[in-house]
């Protein structure tokens, strides 16, 4: 999705709860035995929050008091703030990255090999360990996702990326108000 889009939706969305959909490539293991051209996909669906300030949340305030975090905001390693708190730039490689923050939810993740679903196990010794990597919560994440995966969020699908078709619906007029008390009760508001 292109970043100027993801700006637009997280303008208007700000701090909610959303459903957001990313397909992300899998690096593959040089010593792996499958063909030229080989694809794997990890395709995640979750529930997260964007534009959130990480130093206005609860548990950071409470991690900071008590010592489990630094005291104060390390800033951002090797990215900077392109629209503060929505989107980050890689400083290296310009990659510009939605910042979300995750909820209790357990994501839905599903791996594709050239399209088809596949499970995780039989993708080990195929897909590189840092693929892999996973550790325990401690509400304190946040994570950045690069826009170019993202295909979906809060319900906007991107149809060029997801490789839909958009029809134009024609706009159609409004519908006249018939409902006399309901318009008496908005007027004496």
């Amino acid at each position: 999705m292109k970043p100027e889009t993801v700006i637009e939706i997280v303008r208007q969305i700000k701090g909610q709860f959303q459903r957001i959909v990313y397909d992300r490539p899998l690096k593959l293991l040089k010593k792996a035995d499958v063909p030229a051209g080989t694809v794997i996909v990890k395709h995640t669906v979750a529930l997260s929050k964007t534009g959130v300030n990480r130093d206005n949340r609860a548990v950071v305030k409470e991690a900071r008091q008590d010592g489990t975090a630094p005291a104060e905001n390390q800033g951002l390693n090797g990215m900077e703030y392109v629209e503060f708190p929505i989107l980050v730039r890689g400083i290296k490689s310009g990659r510009l990255c939605l910042v979300i923050t995750p909820t209790s939810v357990k994501p839905k993740v599903t791996f594709y090999r050239d399209g088809v679903e596949v499970e995780r196990a039989s993708l080990d010794g195929i897909v590189g360990a840092s693929d892999w990597k996973s550790r325990p919560s401690t509400g304190l994440e946040q994570f950045n996702i690069d826009c170019n995966y993202i295909v979906e969020l809060a319900g906007y699908v991107d149809p060029i990326e997801s490789g839909q078709t958009v029809e134009m619906i024609e706009e159609s007029s409004p519908v006249e108000d018939t409902n006399e008390e309901f318009r008496n009760r908005q007027n004496n508001l």
